[in-house]
């Protein structure tokens, strides 16, 4: 009997199998296509699993994506009320200013709410939009 040796390496991208001593040339032919065999397997396998992952990472981010621009779009809403009211805010201390060191102003605003200063007779004209 001759003595047999079998060396198997795995290497992640290809195989290198069976390299045999002392057995007869067709079992070196069915080494050899079981060696095409697990190549094909092997590729196989990693090609699915890189699709899978693929899959996976656009299935997490798609409604993540999504949700970060619906989050975008409040900020900017956020960011707008917040202009709208600093405005506001500016125009209520101008006001404000005014009233305290501008008397004209205080007597405009007053007229304007048909107030009137002790002892005037004031007369309110109504516009009639009619029988114009």
């Amino acid at each position: 009997m001759s003595q047999v040796t079998i060396n198997f390496t795995f290497d992640l991208f290809s195989f290198k199998v069976f390299i045999i001593t002392g057995f007869k040339e067709s079992f070196l032919t069915d080494a050899f296509f079981v060696n095409v065999f697990l190549k094909i397997i092997t590729r196989t396998t990693l090609i699915v699993a890189f699709i899978l992952a693929m899959i996976a990472g656009v299935v997490t981010i798609t409604p993540k994506y999504s949700q970060w621009r619906g989050l975008e779009r409040q900020r900017q809403e956020m960011l707008r009320r917040i202009d709208y009211k600093q405005n506001e805010i500016k125009v209520m201390k101008n006001k404000q200013q005014r009233f305290k060191t501008d008397p004209e102003f205080v007597e405009f605003i007053a007229r304007q709410n048909r107030r009137a200063r002790p002892g005037e007779l004031v007369f309110v004209f109504e516009s009639d939009t009619n029988s114009q």
